[in-house]
This record gives C-alpha cells, sequence and structure tokens, in this order.
C-alpha cells in the first residue's frame, strides 16, 4: 500500500509552512495535519528535542504518523526550528503492520532538507517480525523498579486508562518497550508519543517535560504506573516471560481490545434484551395445546404496565479508586454465589460483561423485565441499576446509594447461603 509523505517546518524563510509532499498527499489533508503538527506544543525553556515520534488518526480512513526533530542550533547553542516529518498511511495498513509507529517511522529516516515533490512511498518488508518470549523477556529481566513501572503501564494501558512520563527529552526506549508489551488490537486504537511539549492531542501515552500541566490531571502518573493494581493481563504476560510460553504470549498479544471486547458486550446486551421477543413468538400458524391436555406449566411474564427505566448519570469512576475494586469485588462476589466461576477485572468492559452473566443467572430465579435499551449503556454501574430494576428493586435509581449498597441490593435477591 501507499504511503504518502510531507515535511513541514520553517527551516526557510516564510514562517512555518509544508516546505515538500509527494503527489499524492491530498489537499484536503493539508489543514488536519498542520493542526497534529502545531498542536506538538510551544517549547518550554531549555528543553530539546532531537527526535520524538508520535500518531494520531488523521480521517476515519488514514493515520499520520509523525516525527519531530531540532533542525540544529545557534551559536548559543540554542535549537534551532523544530521541523515535521509526517508519513499518512491508511488505517488497514496501520493495523497490519500492528499498530506501531515507532517501527513505521524507523523504516522510513526523514530526509530534512528535502522540498518541492517528494515520492509515494510503499512499504515493502513484509509483516512486522513476531514478538519473541525471548525478547518479552530480556525487556522484563531488569531492575524490579523498571518492571514493575512497564508491567503496570501495560496494564493501565490495557485497562483504558492513559500514562504521562516526565521528561526533559525524549524517551524513545520507554515508549517503545511499553509499545511492545500491548495487545496488537489496543496499539492500533491507542496513540502514543515518546515526546511532545504538551498535551493538546490528548495522547494515551505521552512523554512530556511538564507532567503535572493542565490535561493530564486524569492520567496516570510515572509514580503511580509501578504500584498500579496488578491486573490479569499483566500477570499472564509475566508468567508466559518467565516460562517461556511462546504460544501464551501469542494468544496474549492477540487479544482483542478493550473496544472490541465492549462491542461484543453490547451486541451481546441487545440480543439477551431481545431473547424474551423471539422466544414469546409462536411456533407457527394457529401453534397450541393440544385439546384435553394440561399446558406445560409456564414462567410467569411481568404485566405491561410497569415504571419506566430511568437511571441517574453516574460520573466516571476514578481509574484506581476505591469505589471500582469495591464494585469489583461485589460482581465477583455474586457471580461466584450464582455459580459464575471465572473472576472479573476491573476495566468496565470486563464488569459490564460479567454483569450480563450475573443477570443471566439471575433470570433463572426471579420475575424479570424486558430491558431494551441495555446496549446503549456503557458504564457499569448504570448496568447494575438496569439489572436492579429489571428485577424488581424499587429503590435502582437512588442517586445517593453507592456501589456497596447497589451490589447489596442486588445480593438481597439470592437465597440466604447455608450457614
Amino acid at each position: 500500500m501507499r504511503i504518502e509523505q510531507a515535511v513541514y517546518g520553517s527551516q526557510d524563510i516564510g514562517g512555518y509552512r509544508f516546505l515538500a509532499r509527494s503527489l499524492g498527499f491530498a489537499e484536503a489533508w493539508l489543514p488536519a495535519v498542520e493542526r497534529l503538527c502545531t498542536g506538538f506544543g510551544e517549547r518550554p525553556a531549555g528543553v530539546l528535542c532531537p527526535m520524538a515520534v508520535y500518531a494520531q488518526p488523521l480521517d476515519a480512513k488514514h493515520v499520520a504518523v509523525i516525527q519531530a526533530a531540532d533542525q540544529g542550533h545557534d551559536d548559543a547553542g540554542r535549537p534551532g526550528a523544530l521541523a515535521f516529518r509526517v508519513l499518512v498511511l491508511p488505517r488497514t495498513l496501520y493495523a497490519d503492520l500492528e499498530g506501531d509507529p515507532f517501527h513505521i517511522a524507523e523504516a522510513f529516516p526523514p530526509a530534512w532538507d528535502a522540498r518541492g515533490e517528494l515520492p509515494t512511498l510503499t512499504w515493502t518488508t513484509g509483516p512486522l517480525p513476531r514478538r519473541s518470549v525471548e525478547a518479552i523477556r530480556r525487556l522484563l529481566d531488569v531492575e524490579a523498579e523498571r518492571t514493575a513501572l512497564l508491567l503496570g503501564g501495560a496494564q493501565v494501558l490495557v485497562d483504558g486508562g492513559r500514562l504521562v512520563f516526565r521528561r526533559n527529552a525524549p524517551d524513545p526506549s520507554l515508549a517503545r518497550h511499553l509499545w511492545t508489551l500491548l495487545p496488537t488490537a489496543t496499539r492500533s486504537e491507542l496513540w502514543p508519543a515518546s515526546f511532545a511539549f504538551g498535551n493538546k492531542h490528548a495522547f494515551h501515552l505521552a512523554i512530556v517535560p511538564d507532567a503535572a500541566a493542565d490535561g493530564f490531571d486524569r492520567y496516570v502518573k510515572e509514580s503511580e504506573a509501578g504500584d498500579y493494581p496488578e491486573g490479569r493481563y499483566e500477570s499472564d504476560l509475566q508468567r508466559a516471560a518467565e516460562g517461556s510460553d511462546q504460544a501464551e504470549l501469542d494468544k496474549l498479544l492477540a487479544r482483542p481490545s478493550r473496544r472490541q471486547r465492549f462491542k461484543l458486550v453490547l451486541a451481546l446486551l441487545a440480543l439477551f434484551a431481545l431473547a424474551p421477543l423471539i422466544l414469546n413468538l409462536p411456533i407457527g400458524p394457529g401453534a397450541q395445546d393440544p385439546p384435553g391436555e394440561s399446558p406445560v406449566e409456564k414462567r410467569p411474564t411481568e404485566a405491561k404496565s410497569v415504571t419506566a427505566l430511568n437511571l441517574p448519570e453516574e460520573a466516571p469512576l476514578a481509574a484506581m479508586g476505591p469505589q471500582r475494586r469495591e464494585l469489583r469485588d461485589g460482581i465477583n462476589r455474586l457471580s461466584k454465589r450464582l455459580g459464575v466461576p471465572q473472576a472479573v477485572g476491573v476495566t468496565d468492559a470486563e464488569m459490564v460483561e460479567m454483569l450480563v452473566k450475573v443477570d443471566e443467572r439471575l433470570a433463572e430465579r426471579t420475575l424479570a423485565r424486558t430491558v431494551s435499551d441495555l446496549s446503549s449503556l456503557k458504564e457499569p454501574r448504570r448496568v447494575l441499576r438496569a439489572l436492579l430494576w429489571r428485577h424488581g428493586v424499587a429503590d435502582y435509581a437512588e442517586p445517593t446509594l453507592n456501589t456497596a449498597e447497589l451490589v447489596e441490593r442486588l445480593e438481597k435477591l439470592l437465597p440466604k447461603e447455608n450457614p
């Protein structure tokens, strides 16, 4: 597939502008690409940028992989103008190349002095090399603090969080090592920067001079990443590396992304909501119980006149907060009592998925209302409240109820445990 390229900078007289581009670099891309370059941020005093790589979506069908670098220094050692080399490639190719902007940028060194017309590039080296268990083990076989930082950081990104690290210069090894640990599908949906002056682009992984600046209030900082609660992904990854289990590593790296799993959960919720309607359809024209025989005892259905589902808005749960862990523990307790064996993680998608399974078991025991709008819910507490309504709990929408109280109300629907 074709990769178009351009150079944007101010090395010549006339200020920042496009200095060179390939023939296929569309005019329609220019405003968006310019925003991606200028959004790199204002240079803080004394900060150098020898080379940075970052990636951003350009439009629905294309991704921009951008290299940024200082263009020399003056006689006082101050950095010269910053220039940007932009590679635009189809999203399909970016996904085929496993969402690895660092590898893509490395394959095409920039020609900073190019002017006018640039050649259109093509990817000719085939798929990226397989990530071997030996390489992952070497990456993690470092000092304990670095290992904890990499594993915790990978779990943050897999869980849907964002990471920020403070550096006064690019740290390409940190960015690349974290990216190496992520599942392929996850990498294709996240946007990293090995360095940037600011966070106008809301990177998922950002290395910046000032991690305390506005825009990073909900990011996990370096001091927190190593202590991030251990998740299933990082523990499985470490186990595969330490056990030299290439098959397990391949399975982990091929796991679906958080977004893919969430879409699957929504599809299952929609199917589950429609199931009662489908099951109540007549088998055929004139289908009825044979005369003279007692009909099979059927589970009672709810009266049509019920209070409509009306959920309060929920503020997002903190990525590492006690309410998120409290909700996870409560869902695990419910699933265990209902005979759903596996434990649930702390991400929204994992908790929603488990709540669906809990609801399936509850529906066998209680008179359940039909919920037709579960597919639009994205926050686990909203799903939990919808299930309380579905199973007849009157105060399901009470906004003062915390996560523990919501779980307790659902637990009351279960038979009492034997002493």
